[in-house]
């Protein structure tokens, strides 16, 4: 829905809207033109005005529920030279690469980059001091598949000792933690099932990103939507749990279902 040119009090019956339906509603996002600027406005349970652009271009305004319309023009117009210099500096980005996992080329293990290189062993090897990760040399298909096997096992090891801390100290249980390539998403929770599937790529962040989704999902067992009682009960068990999500925006690495490295997000300091 395009708000382009809205009337001051059609504006304000949807605000009056959006108050109205907070507490039962997980995020509102509408399209909006300000100066010449396409965004995309997502009311939700935040304390402030905050301003992204997304690698796919997107310009992306997160507000609070009670935020005025006006509030948000002044807020993107003091804002127009930072939005244009990064809309700039990503339209100078050459296209996302392809991962070819080749020697040399440059890969994320918890955070940390390392340069891969292959080696006649059938095993995925790290040398720490040195910074390589070790493949298999073999093709680029059977190269990918054996850095995806190794990053699950890494994934699992830490995932055992995190429910063990997380599920007790929560006081709930789950019949299911699944690890799986995704697209779009960080990770998934069936309420009903009790089931947890999170992204294979989260291998690829610190390791506080992880221990942040899952704790996000093991919430969603008390709160289906992300309302303010979900971000309350996320601060309540996590409260640093907003330093994570910066870092999990901001940390490049591969998805692994188009085989495109991935950059982060430009965020408004």
């Amino acid at each position: 829905m395009a708000f382009d040119g809205c009337k001051p009090e059609n504006r304000a019956s949807i605000l009056f809207h959006h108050a109205v339906v907070a507490k039962v509603c997980a995020i509102h996002t509408h399209s909006y033109s300000i100066a010449g600027i396409e965004l995309e406005v997502q009311f939700k349970s935040v304390k402030y005005l905050r301003l992204r652009i997304t690698p796919s271009g997107t310009v992306q305004v997160s507000a609070p529920w009670k935020t005025s319309w006006a509030e948000i023009d002044n807020f993107v117009q003091q804002h127009q030279g930072w939005i244009k210099a990064k809309q700039a500096e990503l339209a100078a980005r050459p296209a996302p690469a392809v991962a070819e996992f080749t020697d040399g080329e440059t890969h994320y293990l918890w955070g940390r980059a390392y340069a891969l290189a292959t080696h006649a062993k059938p095993d995925v090897m790290t040398d720490e001091s040195a910074g390589r990760l070790w493949l298999p040399d073999v093709d680029r298909t059977q190269r990918s598949q054996a850095l995806q096997r190794f990053f699950h096992q890494q994934m699992q090891s830490r995932l055992v000792l995190m429910l063990e801390h997380w599920c007790p100290k929560m006081g709930v249980s789950i019949n299911k933690c699944s690890i799986k390539s995704m697209k779009t998403r960080w990770g998934s929770c069936n309420i009903k099932q009790r089931r947890i599937n999170l992204s294979l790529e989260l291998a690829q962040k610190p390791p506080a990103c992880l221990e942040m989704v899952l704790v996000h999902e093991l919430v969603h067992l008390f709160e289906r939507g992300h309302n303010p009682r979900f971000y309350r009960l996320m601060d309540y068990f996590l409260p640093d749990w907003r330093v994570a999500e910066m870092q999990l925006k901001h940390s490049p690495g591969v998805c692994f279902k188009t085989g495109l490295f991935r950059p982060g997000n430009f965020e408004e300091p």
